[in-house]
């Protein structure tokens, strides 16, 4: 008696697809949809960073400089020299106040600078995006106002926060007319006169009162 193996494979493959093909599906579908959440997270994070590169303080580029080690996680390939160029810029943050940098303000600036655009070349590169590195660095938008703007407010900041904390005391302006003061200069040059003795004062004595009281005295 013989049997149809071919007929029986066939059945095989037929039940495997039925029972495991929407299994194998939905874990394709959700792998695809892990990737493309994973890469939105990634270009996120260098529009961030390529945005805001003139103005490298900015909290949302602080932000986005956080998200690294999250958003391209990993220790292998492409990922890891971005997440050791990452190490190397924050390390550079860490040193700005020690006294290796203390009076070298430029040249911390420079390297940072430096370290900035290898980090932001390494990201592109890795999302298929290619700048040299003189565009990185030359070539954004920062009008002079608004250089003022940020000055200004990091002034402000730090005065209210000498304010605040009492280490300043807060200058208070009285608002007085231009009379007063004018009355005021008037008197006292009235008053530097007479003690010199420039001036007399007037005096005015009523003498109807004065008869009064001594017609009074003589009842």
């Amino acid at each position: 008696m013989g049997f149809d193996f071919s007929v029986r494979l066939t059945d095989l493959a037929i039940v495997f697809a039925t029972f495991f093909g929407p299994v194998f599906a939905v874990r394709a579908q959700r792998k695809v949809d892990d990737l493309k959440a994973k890469r939105g997270l990634q270009e996120r994070a260098f529009h961030i960073l390529m945005a805001n590169r003139a103005t490298w303080l900015a909290p949302v580029r602080v932000e986005a400089l956080n998200s690294i080690p999250i958003a391209f996680y990993g220790d292998k390939g492409p990922l890891k020299k971005i997440n050791e160029a990452w190490r190397e810029l924050l390390h550079h943050f860490d040193t700005a106040s020690s006294e290796e940098w203390k009076d070298r303000v430029k040249e911390w600036e420079s390297r940072r600078l430096e370290l900035d655009i290898a980090l932001l070349r390494l990201v592109g590169e890795h999302l298929g995006f290619e700048f040299p590195a003189l565009d990185v660095k030359t070539q954004h938008y920062f009008p002079v106002s608004l250089g003022d703007r940020v000055s200004d407010e990091e002034a402000i900041r730090r005065g209210m926060a000498r304010v605040l904390s009492g280490k300043m005391p807060l200058p208070v302006a009285p608002i007085v007319p231009d009379s007063v003061f004018a009355d005021q200069n008037v008197i006292r040059e009235a008053v530097k006169k007479v003690l010199a003795g420039e001036q007399a004062v007037s005096v005015k004595v009523d003498s109807a009162g004065v008869d009064a009281k001594s017609t009074d005295g003589a009842r």
